[in-house]
């Protein structure tokens, strides 16, 4: 099980996203399998000029090195914000309140 905690985090440049990238993707390749993985997005922000690139990049993580998904946020905003990113993507999120 891997825990990713963006509580309070913001994302404003396609440098930030990369950084979770290269952090999740060097986590994921030491354990050597696929994972389970729960996100904390309390009080995460992410810039809409770069949501869909954040959005792609997520689905990367997920079809190479996720088994399952789950986030939350107790921010109702940010679920739906979240939401509708991943549903355009052609992708039903597991967004859960925190």
């Amino acid at each position: 099980m891997l825990f990713i905690d963006l509580e309070n985090y913001s994302l404003r440049t396609k440098a930030d996203v990369e950084a979770i990238h290269i952090a999740i993707e060097q986590q994921t390749t030491k354990l050597g399998k696929r994972v389970n993985v729960v996100v904390n997005y309390d009080g995460c922000a992410i810039d809409e000029q770069i949501a869909n690139d954040y959005v792609a990049m997520v689905r990367h993580l997920e079809e190479t090195y996720y088994n399952s998904v789950l986030r939350y946020s107790s921010s109702v905003f940010t679920r739906v914000k979240l939401g509708i990113k991943y549903i355009e993507k052609g992708k039903v999120p597991n967004l859960f309140k925190g």
